[in-house]
């Protein structure tokens, strides 16, 4: 089949695919609100008073916590982006501390505090029943902070907030359900979300987890001095070696000698010898100038705070494992200008600690010549990196000419798919693609336009994108294929199955062989995991069989779960226990990305969510599975 052939099938029924789409999302329930993020500022969360600290006294002395942020509009005036289930940075939903309904649930105590009750987009108060206690709280802890999937890691969010009732059994031994979901929240960098689970759970002080997330913000803030004015009295209650590096480090700031080597011989004894790193700093403090940290395995905010005192420049190297929340500090701290920080803003973008707008607001700093945005474009084919994404999203903001801001958007977007950097391309670029209308002249960007705003979560404004393309391609006009290409997602995103579904796979699958020449394997596993993904969303492509795909791919597939968590997962859903269920299912993914995830798995998670009930959620992971698959 030609891919002229291909172009017409597939725009042949666009129409009714769209208003398909219209009509699944007519009955979706409203966005999960967010609260507003403080854009590009450093990060206060409200204190946790010591235990020891008298009645009315402001820990850290004196300093006020600050007010809640307003909604920031971004660029090109649409509204602020949130993560209201829908990819972080690129998705907007209203975002306002106002819109929220905080369910304090006084009867069953502090576990069931909540920020998200069913109407709000929370998993529902049955969310733990069957599901035993201690198991809640492993699952927990095991999630990673950071996860590259914006609608899985959107999950985790709604389900860290919901107001449900606290499993039955009894606790590991460890903090508590209220405890274990703040501390996660600060290690992904959501400070505004864990301000507001604290605001839903009265009596919350004097917990060491929670005392140690108020610490630990205050050092990604930089506000060293109130810590070391609190850590005298809450080490009297806590006496962990967390509590007793940070006491050491604020005697080493004020050059007490002898309690520092009174500290540091008791942390060898105790068994601590081994962060070689904390040591140097401690020695560099102090005053030693050839004590430098060149290593460091993973920047933790005591370890952050520290290299700041003694003003030595953190490793690229302890980026890699930093969590999101000390991403998110080193991106609008002190570091802020550097291109270390320039990464860090990126990573943080990319793991949900800071939104596109944020992003925005840090590619606005960057210092770039005439020159290098007269030529941006090819800068950033030539060499693509975080330099290369300033020079682009500067380009499409600044261009007038409508075409020229296509073309620069449309490189941007077609690059950072290329680098597996999608989400970022969206969240940063997202107002000036909305800014764009649809028009004959534009058909070139057509195709890249709808697969953004799909991937964003704006349905209704790719609808125009999928329109142009079919008109262009019935005229055969300069989107001839963007129907093809875009067939697709309107697929996945249809409410119902279609009796020609086989000709419009056939055709996309020919234009993809077409396009890709000597690449037919890729074509292939693009196409078996186009034909998964239907199926998963419980809508296989009728008469797309699978025969032809048997023997395409020789390639190693990713390694799956393992086999306990597997079956824990399809009993959990099978037996109707969904906050264990998500759970599992988050921990399937969660930590790989959409290039990294098994495909099978992948497949099963979206097929659990959507038994689930989690429709949404399950639609917006096989639209991330698609575009990570090159679709």
């Amino acid at each position: 089949m030609s891919a002229s052939r291909a172009s017409r099938l597939a725009a042949a029924l666009l129409g009714a695919l769209l208003l398909s789409m219209a009509r699944a999302d007519a009955g979706a329930s409203e966005p999960v609100p967010r609260l507003a993020q403080v854009q590009g500022a450093p990060i206060q969360i409200v204190p946790l008073p010591p235990p020891h600290l008298n009645e009315g006294a402001t820990p850290g002395g004196g300093a006020e916590p600050p007010a809640e942020a307003a909604p920031t509009a971004p660029a090109g005036g649409g509204a602020a982006p949130a993560q209201a289930g829908q990819p972080t940075g690129a998705a907007r939903v209203p975002a306002s501390p106002k819109g929220i309904e905080v369910d304090k649930l006084a009867a069953t105590g502090r576990e069931a505090a909540g920020v998200l009750d069913a109407r709000q987009g929370g998993l529902g108060a049955e969310l733990w029943r069957g599901t035993p206690h201690a198991l809640v709280e492993g699952l927990i802890q095991a999630l990673p902070a950071s996860i590259p999937s914006p609608a899985l890691r959107e999950l985790a969010r709604r389900l860290l907030l919901t107001s449900a009732t606290p499993p039955e059994g009894a606790t590991g031994g460890g903090p508590d359900l209220l405890s274990l979901r703040a501390q996660k929240l600060a290690e992904m960098g959501d400070f505004e979300d864990l301000k507001a689970l604290m605001a839903a759970a009265s009596g919350a002080a004097g917990e060491e987890t929670l005392a140690r997330i108020g610490v630990e913000a205050r050092l990604l803030d930089g506000k060293t001095s109130a810590v070391c004015a609190e850590i005298g009295n809450l080490i009297r209650s806590y006496h962990s070696l967390f509590w007793q590096k940070v006491q050491v480090f604020c005697q080493a700031l004020a050059k007490k000698n002898q309690e520092v080597d009174a500290g540091v011989g008791l942390l060898r004894e105790e068994g601590d010898d081994k962060d070689g790193a904390y040591f140097t700093l401690i020695d560099a403090i102090m005053g030693n100038k050839a004590a430098k940290v060149t290593s460091l395995d993973a920047a933790t905010p005591l370890a952050l705070a520290m290299m700041r005192a003694a003003k030595q420049t953190l490793p690229e190297e302890a980026m890699r494992n930093a969590q999101p929340a000390v991403l998110r500090a080193i991106a609008g701290g002190a570091e802020a200008g550097s291109d270390l920080s320039l990464v860090a803003a990126e990573r943080a973008t990319l793991q949900g600690a800071l939104t596109g707008e944020a992003l925005r607001r840090i590619y606005d700093g960057v210092k770039l010549s005439d020159a290098e945005l007269q030529n941006a474009l090819s800068q950033a084919q030539a060499e693509y990196g975080p330099r290369a994404r300033v020079l682009l999203y500067r380009a499409a903001k600044t261009q007038t000419v409508p075409t020229a801001r296509a073309e620069a958007l449309r490189t941007a977007l077609s690059l950072a798919r290329s680098a597996n950097l999608y989400e970022l391309a969206v969240a940063v670029n997202l107002p000036a693609i909305e800014a764009l209308a649809p028009s004959t002249e534009l058909g070139f960007f057509a195709s890249e336009a709808g697969r953004a705003l799909v991937y964003a979560g704006e349905i209704d404004k790719a609808e125009g994108w999928f329109a142009l393309a079919d008109a262009d391609s019935r005229a055969a006009g300069s989107a001839a294929n963007a129907a093809t290409e875009l067939w697709p997602y309107a697929r996945l995103l249809a409410s119902d199955a279609d009796a020609k579904d086989n000709e419009r796979f056939l055709g996309w699958r020919a234009a993809e062989t077409a396009r890709a020449g000597a690449e037919a394997k890729l074509v292939d596993e693009r196409a078996a995991r186009l034909l998964g993904l239907a199926a998963a969303l419980g809508k296989p492509l009728q008469g797309a069989g699978w025969q032809s795909l048997y023997l395409a791919s020789d390639a190693e597939p990713a390694a799956m779960p393992p086999l306990p968590l597997w079956q824990g997962l399809r009993a959990a859903v099978q037996d109707g226990r969904r906050g264990e269920a998500v759970l599992l299912a988050l921990l399937a993914v969660g930590s790989a990305g959409m290039q990294n995830a098994n495909p099978i798995a992948l497949d099963a998670v979206i097929e659990s969510l959507r038994r689930l009930g989690l429709d949404k959620d399950a639609r917006r992971l096989a639209i991330e599975a698609a575009v990570g698959a090159g679709i």
